[in-house]
């Protein structure tokens, strides 16, 4: 089976995936629904995506102070983060104090800690039917209907609130 969709899957120059063939769509089908399920587990998850962002604010300000510079970023990550922990500066530090498995993030349009957007990653498999390449969507009501949902489900900027791991009322690490 597998070399069957090996001959008619093609991958082209712009690294799109298209399918030639009834069963080549259904496996499209699956996986597009596969990536969108990847897409939300990871890339788009509200904590990963919180999490990915208290990383980032930490890389900006270990930058702007000058405990890491672009060639650790480029580098291996264990020095980078040796570097950030090394710093005598407080922002980082009670940034890396928050960048654990249990801290927890709660949608918060009224006092979020920071707004973030997200890259999706979900595709819209092109399939090759009738001497032209369409989109599974237009040939696949229900896919059409679940990808259409998840995009907009994900769509604006999100109003996070940062909950640390044994969060106290009054914390000033909520408060960054």
């Amino acid at each position: 089976m597998g070399r069957y969709f090996l001959a008619v899957i093609i991958a082209c120059n712009d690294s799109r995936w298209r399918a030639g063939c009834q069963p080549a769509c259904v496996w499209q089908q699956r996986e597009g629904a596969t990536i969108i399920k990847a897409d939300d587990a990871s890339w788009a998850n509200f904590c990963e995506v919180g999490l990915y962002e208290l990383t980032a604010h930490a890389i900006r300000r270990g930058l702007a102070i000058g405990a890491i510079d672009m060639g650790d970023i480029w580098g291996v990550h264990r020095p980078l983060w040796q570097k950030l922990h090394a710093s005598q500066d407080a922002e980082p530090q009670a940034l890396l104090q928050l960048i654990v498995p249990h801290t927890q993030f709660t949608w918060d349009e009224a006092n979020p800690t920071f707004y973030v957007s997200i890259k999706l990653r979900a595709i819209d498999p092109e399939i090759w039917l009738g001497g032209e390449l369409r989109p599974l969507s237009q040939l696949d009501p229900a896919f059409a209907e679940h990808w259409q949902q998840y995009l907009r489900s994900k769509q604006g900027k999100w109003p996070m609130r940062v909950l640390p791991p044994a969060q106290s009322v009054g914390s000033a690490a909520a408060d960054l």
